[in-house]
C-alpha cells in the first residue's frame, strides 16, 4: 500500500481480500490520498467500507464527498455507518439517493433534537412551551437520556398534553433555518 499510495486501483483488491488491514490503516491511507476517485473505484470502496464496517474509513469518505462530487458515490455505499447527524445531512443535501424508512427517521430526529438542545434547560424551556409538564421529564439523569426517554414515549403517544407534532412545530420556531431540522421537519409527515 506505501508504494501505490496514489493508486487506489491497485490498493482496493489487496483491501478486500487481506482482514488484516485495518480500518485506521484504510482510513490514513484515503486521508493522504490526493488523487481523483473514477465511480467504479467509488462503488468498489465504499462496499468493501461497508462490508468490513469501517467506520473511521466511513467518516473520512464523508470528509473527501464535502470537497469532491465523486466520493460520494463510495459514500452512498457505506453511509449507514456514519451517526445519525452526519447521515441526516448527506440525505438533506441530497449526496444519497436512499430511501429514509421510519426507524431512520426517529433516530435521526432524536439525535438533531439531542444536538440542538443539550442541556437541561434549554430541553425542559422546549418542552413546556410546546405543551408538555416538567413532571413527564425524568429526573437524575443526562439531558441525552431524558431526550431518548421523551421522545420514546411520544413515540408511543403516552402524553395527553404534548405531540411529536407540537414539539417539532415548537423547534421550527428557533431552528427553521437549521438544514437537518428542516430535512427532518419535512419529512415527518411521513412518519408521524
Amino acid at each position: 500500500m506505501y508504494f501505490n499510495s496514489q493508486n487506489l486501483k491497485t490498493v482496493l483488491p489487496i483491501f478486500k481480500t487481506f482482514d488484516q488491514i485495518s480500518d485506521t490503516v484504510i482510513r490514513d491511507y484515503l486521508s493522504n490520498y490526493k488523487r481523483e476517485i473514477t465511480n467504479i473505484e467509488a462503488i468498489q470502496l465504499g462496499k468493501a467500507v461497508m462490508q468490513k464496517g469501517f467506520k473511521k474509513s466511513t467518516n473520512q469518505i464523508y470528509k473527501k464527498a464535502e470537497q469532491a462530487v465523486p466520493w460520494r458515490k463510495a459514500l452512498s455505499e457505506c453511509y449507514e455507518l456514519l451517526n445519525p447527524l452526519k447521515r441526516i445531512k448527506i440525505l438533506a443535501l441530497g449526496w444519497v439517493d436512499k430511501k429514509f424508512t421510519k426507524e431512520e427517521w426517529w433516530e435521526s430526529t432524536t439525535a438533531v433534537i439531542i444536538d440542538l438542545y443539550p442541556n437541561i434547560n434549554s430541553l425542559t424551556t422546549l418542552w413546556k412551551n410546546a405543551g408538555g409538564k416538567e413532571s413527564d421529564l425524568l429526573t437524575n439523569s443526562t439531558s441525552e437520556d431524558i431526550w431518548k426517554d421523551a421522545i420514546f414515549r411520544l413515540r408511543q403517544n403516552r402524553f395527553d398534553e404534548i405531540t411529536m407534532k407540537t414539539l417539532l412545530k415548537e423547534i421550527k420556531k428557533k431552528y427553521d433555518d437549521n438544514n437537518s431540522f428542516k430535512f427532518i421537519y419535512d419529512m415527518r409527515k411521513k412518519f408521524i
